[in-house]
């Protein structure tokens, strides 16, 4: 749903964000970890990958299942020509995503997060239940002459899983 909001924002507003995706699977979700593993072994190789698979995962959730989860997703980004599935597999099956994991749920624990999703704009966690709520605190940030697009350091540091901006360019990388 935060996507969808997402969406609503104006280009100009979109433009002033910089939005970094972590990682944290609730186990009242039984594939979220699964899903979890496979968008950070994806981020590795792609991060417009990541997000396309961000994507694919929220419109077919309703099919997806612990079991199917994983053929279903490889089954999606062999059609990415930038994901090598055969380095995806052995990222799985190395476990190479663990540290991502581990560090992204300790920062939800720092940041006393317990539910996702969890919006922080200039360092400070804000409750956003529709486009206007995101609009306004966009605009009273402003209004404080705190950019937006300077998350807070610890939000932005080097480690984040995904980011996106207007263009990847933009984006910090691992």
């Amino acid at each position: 749903q935060f996507a969808e909001t997402m969406q609503q924002l104006t280009p100009d507003d979109r433009a002033k964000l910089q939005i970094i995706y972590r990682q944290l699977p609730l186990s009242m979700h039984p594939w979220a970890r699964d899903a979890a593993a496979l968008t950070t072994c994806v981020a590795l190789q792609d991060k417009s990958a990541f997000w396309k698979l961000h994507d694919f995962l929220f419109a077919h959730q309703q099919e997806l299942s612990k079991e199917t989860l994983r053929d279903k997703a490889i089954d999606f980004l062999s059609q990415e020509a930038s994901i090598d599935t055969t380095a995806l597999s052995a990222c799985l099956s190395h476990r190479s995503f663990e540290d991502h994991l581990h560090q992204d749920e300790q920062l939800a624990i720092d940041l006393g997060i317990r539910s996702t999703p969890s919006v922080f704009l200039n360092g400070r966690r804000i409750a956003v239940r529709s486009i206007d709520d995101l609009r306004n605190a966009l605009h009273t940030a402003e209004k404080e002459d705190a950019p937006p697009d300077q998350p807070s350091p610890k939000a932005a540091n080097e480690n984040s899983t995904a980011c996106l901006r207007q263009s990847d360019a933009q984006c910090r990388t691992k």
